[in-house]
């Protein structure tokens, strides 16, 4: 009675550490997949970035052929008059800073 006790609970022992395993197999494989599923979202996500960013780099050289070469002059009229006054606005921030101090 003790021995079939034993093997009854050997045999119980045995069947739940193959169904554990097999749990772990089947949730290994479910990771893998989704795992491949969100690497495949990722890869297109990637692409389809890339597809609009060249899309947009190209609308924007055409709409730049398209203004000019006074436009590109004016435009790099309006980045330097930005940059000095930029320039005029931190050098007066600065001699207010040491007029402050110098109080």
């Amino acid at each position: 009675s003790t021995s079939a006790s034993y093997t009854s609970m050997v045999t119980t022992v045995t069947e739940e550490n193959m169904r554990m395993e097999r749990l772990l197999i089947e949730m290994r494989e479910r990771h893998r997949k989704e795992e491949g599923d969100w690497m495949t979202q990722l890869a297109e996500a990637a692409r389809a970035h890339g597809e609009e960013v060249a899309a947009l780099e190209e609308t924007v050289a055409i709409e730049r052929g398209a203004r000019g070469k006074d436009s590109l002059e004016s435009e790099i009229y309006t980045t330097k008059t930005a940059r000095i006054f930029h320039h005029e606005k931190v050098e007066l921030e600065r001699l207010l800073a040491e007029e402050k101090v110098a109080r």
